[in-house]
């Protein structure tokens, strides 16, 4: 390789990592490239690997031509995940494939929207209109039936105590599946296909778009279709509601259509607000060595180039744009929204009483001690510090380092305060807490490790002597003994709980029973002890 401060006769050797070494005289230009790996151009020694589909193969092709980008035939771009158009990139199959028809998704689309639209108005107007267009006889044994279908599943619900189960396991699960692609920690396959148990948090597919590379505008387009299809959602579920409480004349009709609202917005922010965020998540591509030049693109998106101090790309600041607009409706418009709800029924929850709003908005506050109501907006406001707004930090070491210190912060304060009504809540969600906080504290020594294996060549003495072990296999294990044990807390602490409900509430029972015998035993007793002060008086 040429020494660039030197003459064009002087050059230095270096040890072959990642291309081959077939004869003497190879130089940065004439370098092969082993198959599956790629680099930006034929001026730079970093290379990386390429994505491998489930059948073995990969795009990169590797050799020495880097006019064609190392990849196979309509593959180009960064990691040769750049197709051509009407195809995008499978990350399953790691090859190019025909976009689907447009009319599929949008049959499917609407299919999904005319089944969520018929399940609305079936909860919030055809149920009540049916049992007030019925005889009242009539009405009255269908409401009962009804009530007897839900009462054994709602019982089932409030004895196990799921709503804050499902919140806390919900934001935890969903915070590890996201962690690896946030952080940019590579893990192994074993490792990947036995949280796949657990991907459904990220809710892919929820919308049932078309890959970004099926659109005319790529990610923009992408980008409000998924900001803007669970905001519909949202504006039907309470339309619906708000025609049922017309319908019934209720005096805050707005309210009823809330509380499914609230369910939804719930698990439905993190996810819109962490596609938000990858607007700005971009990766740096060494380009030019000798230079220092080094060119940025997308993650989610490598086809485009980010912009930097050197460089202005019109399509990257199209997806900012609107990326910012959509950043104050989701991850800051709903937590302000949910902290205005609180504050407007503050003095009715602190005062235990109960109004249309009070009720609608249980899901944010019943859990919580009422001196601690407003809770509920500083939990999201957790959960989209480390899965979204550490996104806007470049360095994704720098970006684990901030997250360990957010989680840590946020874990401090909830064993301080303990906002939640229940102790055993209190230790659930601190447990949710240290456990992503040590999956952040393994990703930090993982991406280290890696750092250091890389520039040592994979020496295990060396990696030995500077970690105290030469393999990620037992953090590897004990990220999964974290992320299954806060699973089986989850149930039993769920089994206790309802198991403790009914010990109490069968005491509970047998204590009215004694008060009620010990009441009546004195009404029947007192008139004759009136009756015997007044003889002696006499």
């Amino acid at each position: 390789e040429p020494l660039p401060s030197s003459s064009a006769d002087a050059f230095h050797c270096r040890v072959c990592t990642g291309f081959q070494c077939p004869s003497a005289g190879t130089t940065l230009a004439t370098i092969s490239l082993g198959p599956g790996t790629w680099r930006s151009s034929a001026r730079t020694t970093s290379i990386v690997s390429c994505r491998g589909g489930a059948n073995g193969t990969s795009p990169c092709l590797g050799g020495v031509s880097a006019e064609r980008g190392y990849c196979a035939g309509g593959h180009s771009g960064t990691r040769c995940e750049v197709c051509d158009p009407g195809d995008y990139f499978s990350e399953h199959l790691a090859a190019c494939t025909a976009c689907p028809a447009a009319r599929l998704t949008t049959s499917a689309l609407g299919w999904l929207s005319l089944i969520g639209m018929a399940m609305a108005l079936s909860y919030f107007i055809l149920y009540p209109s049916l049992v007030r267009l019925l005889p009242t006889e009539q009405a009255i044994t269908f409401a009962s039936a009804t009530v007897a279908l839900y009462r054994r599943p709602y019982a089932v619900y409030k004895a196990f105590d799921l709503k804050i189960k499902f919140k806390i396991g919900f934001s935890f699960y969903q915070a590890a599946v996201i962690f690896p692609s946030a952080y940019r920690v590579v893990l192994p396959e074993r490792y990947m296909q036995t949280m796949s148990v657990f991907s459904w948090t990220k809710l892919d597919g929820l919308t049932l778009l078309l890959p970004t590379a099926c659109y005319p505008a790529r990610l923009a387009s992408r980008l409000l279709r998924e900001a803007l299809l669970p905001l519909a959602l949202l504006a039907a579920v309470l339309l619906c509601g708000y025609l049922r409480g017309r319908m019934q004349r209720l005096s805050a009709p707005l309210t009823i259509g809330l509380p499914v609202a609230l369910w939804l917005s719930f698990v439905l922010v993190p996810v819109v607000s962490a596609a938000i965020f990858r607007a700005w998540d971009c990766t740096a591509f060494p380009y030019d060595d000798a230079a220092d030049a080094v060119q940025f693109q997308l993650r989610a998106d490598l086809a485009v180039r980010c912009s930097d101090p050197t460089y202005r790309s019109d399509a990257h600041e199209e997806v900012v744009r609107q990326a910012t607009a959509l950043l104050l409706l989701w991850p800051i418009g709903f937590p302000t929204l949910f902290t205005l709800l609180l504050l407007r029924c503050r003095g009715d929850i602190l005062n235990g009483r109960s109004t249309p709003l009070s009720r609608a908005t249980t899901f944010l506050h019943q859990d919580y001690k009422p001196k601690f109501f407003f809770w509920e907006p500083v939990e999201m406001a957790r959960r989209l510090s480390i899965t979204g707004f550490v996104l806007l930090v470049e360095d994704a070491q720098h970006r684990l380092y901030l997250a360990v210190m957010l989680s840590a912060g946020f874990s401090i304060m909830l064993a301080y305060v303990r906002p939640y009504a229940k102790p055993i809540n209190n230790l659930l969600a601190l447990g949710a807490h240290l456990s992503i906080t040590s999956t952040l504290v393994a990703g930090t020594f993982l991406r280290l490790f890696a750092g250091v294996e890389k520039g040592l060549d994979g020496d295990r003495q060396q990696l030995e002597r500077i970690f105290g072990f030469d393999a990620t296999t037992s953090i590897i294990n004990t990220l999964v003994g974290f992320n299954f044990g806060f699973l089986a807390l989850l149930v039993l602490a769920s089994v206790y709980q309802a198991a403790h409900s009914a010990s109490a509430a069968q005491e509970d029972h047998v204590g009215r029973s004694k008060e009620t015998g010990r009441r009546s035993l004195a009404d029947v007793d007192r008139p004759l002890m009136e009756e015997a002060n007044v003889s002696e008086t006499e």
